[in-house]
């Protein structure tokens, strides 16, 4: 009796769980798949690790996967989590899943205009499962990376050092009513004597020049 019970619990489990697992739509698997490490970058080929990006970089997430059958699926999602107001928080840009075995993964997101500065992650998925979070944020290049004060010295390649404001000197043209001044004194004393025929003549014109 006890013997004949036991069958039919046992048969009624089996039953049960073939039930949940068909109504749950997926398979029980116990896959080896792990990622074993996944960084950001600003180059396909992950050279340039990064979490600040600028407004015209493009993303790539680097994934190295690891023990996976040639069936493992890794998923990217994408998501502007704050970026004011161009966008709703948590606002989803794109996501992309791909079926590999072992090997390196990347994922990339490009934006036809400037990336708004703000925070934004990527969530990454294996077999459906979440496995972990990469956190970056965009923001625009300091107004000191724009460009540089030096200069080069083109007679012997160095780099001067940066040039502070010029202090205006005595007598220097600083108005359209200085500039005519500064003409009548160079005209005024641009007089020279011709050693040929001993008379002194108005440099006036060769005078103005010097302006």
């Amino acid at each position: 009796m006890f013997s004949r019970s036991f069958k039919v619990w046992s048969i009624y489990l089996l039953l049960l769980t073939t039930l949940l697992a068909a109504c749950g739509g997926e398979e029980v698997s116990f896959s080896t798949a792990n990622i074993k490490q996944a960084v950001l970058a600003k180059d396909n080929a992950g050279s340039q690790t990064t979490t600040v990006f600028n407004p015209t970089d493009t993303f790539y997430a680097i994934v190295d996967l690891a023990n996976a059958p040639d069936d493992t699926k890794v998923k990217a999602v994408w998501t502007a989590v704050d970026v004011g107001d161009a966008a709703a928080p948590n606002y989803l840009l794109d996501e992309v899943e791909l079926t590999s075995s072992d090997g390196t993964l990347s994922f990339d997101m490009t934006n036809d205009g400037a990336w708004p500065a703000g925070s934004y992650k990527v969530d990454l998925y294996l077999n459906g499962e979440l496995d972990r979070t990469l956190d970056f944020r965009v923001q625009a290049p300091l107004a000191g990376e724009a460009g540089s004060s030096t200069t080069t010295d083109s007679s012997d390649g160095e780099t001067a050092a940066p040039t502070t404001e010029p202090v205006v000197a005595s007598g220097a043209v600083t108005s359209l009513e200085d500039a005519r001044s500064a003409i009548v004194q160079i005209v005024a004393q641009g007089s020279f004597v011709d050693p040929e025929v001993g008379l002194q003549l108005n440099a006036a014109g060769a005078g103005s020049g010097f302006i």
